[in-house]
């Protein structure tokens, strides 16, 4: 069944190549995530309902190969900045999957749950090592340590590391100037201190 949805991954991924606007080449998402955004194919999850930055962020990960699906990870290696932030927009305007009208109340209940949460693995299991780069420096940014975060993302190589490049740039700059104004801040109090 994965090698026949990932066969027609890459027969839709052929197919858009040559479509233009973006609703014609949102027809390949289509063809896994179902008609406006609805997977009805089991681990594909629905689109309708994502956040448009959470929506960009995936997407920027899967362009850049920090989260590993080769469908997806083909699908967007052509994408601009601009084409990632308009299918994040697209996305985020896709209506939210219904629960099914025949389901009791905890298959509602799950179904809801599915729709609001798209489950992504954080404990290594299963995950590059970019992935896991990146989970520990969103665990470490989590609990407001920056620095630690910057470390954790430092042995990066290639692509990835191309990719974190930016972020990684502002960030040591933002803990050069913390630090300076902590420096200056020291020297105040000296001399405040002097001054009494």
């Amino acid at each position: 069944m994965r090698k026949t949805l990932t066969a027609l991954a890459f027969a839709l991924i052929a197919a858009s190549a040559s479509a233009e606007t973006l609703e014609e080449r949102f027809v390949t998402c289509q063809g896994c995530h179902g008609e406006k955004g609805q997977s009805e194919i089991e681990n594909t999850p629905s689109l309708g309902g994502q956040q448009a930055p959470y929506a960009l962020i995936q997407l920027f990960m899967y362009r850049e190969k920090l989260r590993s699906f080769e469908p997806m990870n083909e699908i967007a290696k052509s994408f601009t900045d601009n084409d990632l932030s308009k299918f994040s927009d697209l996305i985020a305007k896709l209506p939210k999957p219904a629960p099914p009208a025949d389901a009791d109340w905890s298959e509602r209940a799950w179904a809801r749950l599915r729709g609001l949460v798209t489950i992504r693995r954080v404990d290594g299991a299963g995950q590059s090592a970019p992935e896991a780069a990146v989970n520990a420096a969103e665990r470490s940014l989590t609990a407001g340590d920056l620095a630690g975060a910057v470390s954790v993302l430092d042995p990066l190589t290639g692509p990835p590391a191309e990719a974190a490049r930016p972020w990684l740039q502002m960030a040591r700059q933002r803990l050069a100037v913390e630090a300076a104004l902590h420096q200056v801040e020291g020297l105040l109090v000296v001399r405040l201190g002097a001054a009494r």
